[in-house]
């Protein structure tokens, strides 16, 4: 664990933390089947995996797939949500459930809501109405802008709605009007939405991969461009990791209960940010691997990380590890059987829902481990991931 110093001061002392690898979950941790699963979808790729999970008012949890599209779960069965239903892309990035019970989900073409029946387009200014034809850029510039992936959607304190994009940086909707955010000059600045700064906005300056709404009600975000994390408090937004301390893509993002918020990011394994004090945590403290999909900071204040695996490597124990603030903890090999972990939830009774490639999905009570991964329909060359 590496301790980097403040920004406002330096720190005297360093505190060298011993953190060892444990095995303290169970060995014995009986493996059991669901008699209800996740159907998967005839077909499917092996790559797809469920990668976004929300539990709404009513107790039903909400799981976005990277390519299946939409399910629903509460105890019984799984319901199954495509472009009959009104979703019209099955790549969801990111789900939240706002204020009034109605569950947004980020797309690769946009947003939707769904309003108790069927989902509904929502139409961003700047990003739906681009005309792709005019954009006259790199391949790889038009590629997104003519998929429009949003990827974060949160709802702060006072109701405003942010949605993070793939392109066209950050919006704010207050439920009248939209102001559209993006990094230009070295700064954020706000636009109303319009065609002549949609289609001149820089790409590479605008992708905002990750958001959360912290205890005290402020939003933060991470940039991939800037290798940064910034927080908007309402008034306007101040950097809170200047550039370079962070050096791969800020991938996921929690806050645990001592409001201390940890990133996990893309080949530069986990950060913690306690006021300016930031810690570095690699594949040397017992990470294994330094692209760390998603994070959770559970009920009982431990962290949980989720690692993505090569293809070739089956050795599931080193991509699902619990950090109780003095070690890390692998889960037992024999139980999560899986290449990588795409997510990671915390349901409201504590239990904890994993997933990975395959639709596999599993959920775990802090005894015994249950595997809801549809076994009857193997994905397409599924044998290639043996």
């Amino acid at each position: 664990m590496k301790l980097i110093a403040s920004l406002t001061f330096k720190i005297p002392v360093l505190l060298v933390m011993l953190l060892v690898i444990t095995d303290c979950f169970a060995q014995d941790t009986p493996l059991v089947k669901s008699l209800v699963t996740m159907t998967r979808p005839k077909g499917m790729k092996p790559e797809i995996n469920v990668q976004c999970m929300v539990q709404d008012k009513t107790g039903r949890i909400w799981f976005g797939t990277s390519g299946a599209g939409l399910y629903s779960f509460k105890g019984k069965v799984f319901t199954r949500y495509t472009e009959k239903d009104g979703l019209m892309n099955g790549v969801i990035f990111s789900l939240m459930e706002d204020h009034e019970g109605r569950i947004w989900a980020g797309t690769n073409e946009g947003v939707y809501i769904f309003d108790g029946h069927k989902f509904n387009h929502f139409t961003l200014p700047g990003l739906d109405d681009i005309n792709y034809n005019l954009i006259n850029s790199a391949n790889i510039v038009r590629f997104w802008y003519r998929y429009k992936p949003v990827f974060n959607i949160v709802q702060d304190k006072t109701g405003n709605i942010w949605i993070g994009t793939a392109g066209i940086g950050l919006y704010r909707y207050d439920g009248n009007s939209f102001t559209n955010y993006r990094y230009v000059d070295g700064k954020w600045k706000s636009f109303v939405p319009d065609a002549y700064n949609r289609i001149n906005c820089n790409i590479y300056g605008n992708p905002v991969n990750h958001m959360l709404v912290d205890k005290k009600g402020d939003l933060l975000f991470g940039s991939a461009a800037t290798g940064r994390l910034f927080k908007h408090d309402g008034n306007r937004i101040i950097s809170l990791i200047d550039s370079g301390r962070v050096k791969g893509r800020v991938m996921s993002m929690v806050e645990d209960k001592t409001g201390r918020i940890w990133l996990g990011t893309e080949l530069d394994g986990a950060y913690s940010l306690n006021g300016r004090q930031l810690q570095h945590y690699t594949a040397k403290d017992g990470l294994r691997l330094n692209t760390l999909n998603t994070l959770l900071a559970d009920k009982k204040g431990d962290i949980w990380f989720g690692s993505t695996a090569p293809l070739n490597e089956r050795n599931p124990q080193n991509y699902f590890l619990k950090y109780d603030g003095k070690t890390f903890a692998r889960f037992p090999k024999e139980d999560l059987i899986n290449t990588s972990v795409t997510g990671i939830f915390e349901d409201k009774t504590g239990n904890i829902w994993i997933s990975g490639h395959h639709l596999n999905l599993y959920k775990f009570d802090g005894q015994v481990l249950t595997d809801f991964t549809d076994k009857t329909k193997p994905p397409v060359n599924s044998k290639k991931l043996q």
